[in-house]
């Protein structure tokens, strides 16, 4: 048996399944990634321990490349564009172009600093709780901990930038 329910104002979605009452992230809810394979211990990492910590979210984790990722993108057809590079201008301008909004992450840098790995999300995507709580975790101590196995955790200064820019863009879907 599966009921859900809904209530906007109270920001609360009630799911019961198997008998159990839950508020958190209903079994249908899924986060859809694509892009680079580089770097994809971390990416791996994360997904993994964010997802052992809610095992009825589904994460479907492509690595068709950035630009791949970026035409998945453009399609909307996933939440999260994963990159070893910051986006190029031909790729903004198409983003404009479709007038896509999104947010750009820095999440991690590798082992010898030369890339820095970036989560571009797509603005429509932010209103999926499911993908607020990830991007949260993200760049929360425990995954910049888990970073370390794979590659660097970003210095301090650019993970307080990380996280006071997720911190404003998630400022709307907060309950007052």
């Amino acid at each position: 048996m599966r009921i859900l329910a809904s209530f906007p104002s109270a920001l609360l979605t009630l799911c019961i399944l198997n008998g159990l009452i839950t508020t958190e992230t209903c079994a249908n809810d899924k986060i859809t990634i694509d892009g680079t394979a580089r770097m994809s211990e971390i990416s791996t990492e994360l997904e993994k321990a964010y997802q052992n910590q809610h095992p009825n979210l589904t994460i479907v984790s492509n690595f068709s490349g950035t630009g791949g990722g970026f035409h998945s993108f453009y399609r909307q057809e996933i939440d999260i564009n994963r990159a070893a590079r910051k986006i190029n201008p031909r790729e903004l301008e198409k983003l404009a172009t479709l007038n896509i909004s999104f947010l750009e992450l820095p999440i991690a840098r590798s082992k010898d600093q030369n890339e820095t790995l970036y989560f571009y999300v797509l603005r429509d995507s932010l209103q999926k709780e499911a993908i607020r709580e990830f991007l949260t975790f993200v760049v929360s101590k425990d995954a910049q901990t888990l970073i370390t196995k794979h590659g660097q955790s970003l210095a301090s200064d650019q993970l307080k930038k990380s996280r006071e820019l997720l911190e404003q863009r998630l400022k709307p879907f907060r309950p007052e």
